[in-house]
């Protein structure tokens, strides 16, 4: 992490320690991933929506952490999309994350099931064909 975001971290969490500084960094990671995926797409606007980002989380976490992402989402405190609502909200009042007009922390509190999508990934790398080497 930057020294910066240290700094923005720690104010956080004197202020809400409900999630680990570990939470924070993978958040803000993870929106770089967002932004750069749409933007890869081809999309002209860094803006990127709270369902957006769910879903790209899904991918990242899976991503960095395979099988063990759900355990370690849960271990930071991240039970819920609204607990990324927190963690995206109090990073923008900090301005480590930003936000526009269109954007609330409303948005957050929906159905999606990060857990849900976590697993899926999880069988969707399971399913795929591998080849086994033979040690002989």
């Amino acid at each position: 992490m930057s020294g910066e975001l240290d700094e923005k971290i720690e104010l956080i969490l004197q202020r809400d320690d409900r999630y680990s500084s570990d939470a924070y960094e993978f958040i803000g990671r993870a929106v770089a991933f967002s932004v750069k995926r749409r933007l890869d797409s081809g999309r002209e606007s860094k803006h990127v929506s709270a369902r957006e980002l769910l879903e790209d989380i899904v991918v990242f976490a899976a991503g960095e952490f395979g099988p063990f992402a759900e355990r370690v989402l849960r271990g930071w405190g991240i039970e819920a999309s609204a607990d990324i609502g927190n963690v995206v909200y109090n990073m923008i009042r900090v301005s480590a994350l930003s936000a526009d007009e269109r954007d609330s922390r409303d948005d957050f509190d929906t159905d999606f099931d990060l857990f849900a999508g976590l697993r899926k990934a999880g069988e969707l790398k399971s399913n795929a064909k591998v080849e086994v080497p033979v040690i002989a």
